[in-house]
């Protein structure tokens, strides 16, 4: 650890006594080494329940076990992911057994947040300011990708779910095209 993060760590879970690494802070760092998915668990619980984070404000409960966490964690192969992280499939839901799952944090970070649908009914589609034709715009790693201007809103949403499906994989969000 870097000396940074380990006196912020110090400040959270303990302090050095005469020189040692208090006992609070050893029995952190045996966790993270043996059971890294117990803190998970603890930050999840903890996350859910502070009526100050975002989480406990949007209805996000966390519903899992510490058993279930470690069954996830070995489902999903998170011991051997550089930097795991938890996830929620559908990002509006809790945390249950059915809708949680560990990927990489990078791919965490770069998954499509809330899927919002606009007048339209489709997502990243807009009608143009004339009224003539529909906009795809999708955004990645903090980019706005556009894709150009369609006649109707089923070709707009189709295009949009081919660049999604491209770029997110089986983690996009797509529109239902009937």
């Amino acid at each position: 650890l870097g000396q940074r993060k380990r006196q912020k760590l110090q400040g959270l879970t303990g302090r050095r006594v005469e020189g040692r690494l208090s006992h609070s802070y050893k029995s952190y760092l045996h966790e993270k080494k043996n059971r890294p998915w117990l803190l998970v668990y603890y930050n999840c619980n903890t996350k859910c329940k502070n009526s100050k984070c975002h989480y406990f404000k949007m209805g996000i409960k966390f519903e899992l076990t510490k058993e279930q966490i470690k069954e996830l964690w070995f489902k999903y192969g998170a011991d051997k992911m550089e930097h795991p992280s938890i996830d929620r499939k559908d990002t509006l839901g809790s945390y249950t057994f059915e809708n949680t799952r560990f990927i990489e944090l990078e791919k965490n970070l770069n998954r499509p947040k809330k899927p919002m649908k606009n007048i339209n009914g489709y997502h990243g589609i807009h009608l143009r300011c004339d009224g003539k034709a529909y906009t795809v715009q999708l955004s990645y790693k903090k980019s706005k990708i556009n894709l150009g201007s369609f006649r109707t809103k089923k070709e707009a949403a189709l295009a949009y779910n081919r660049k999604a499906s491209e770029i997110y994989g089986s983690d996009a969000i797509l529109n239902k095209v009937g």
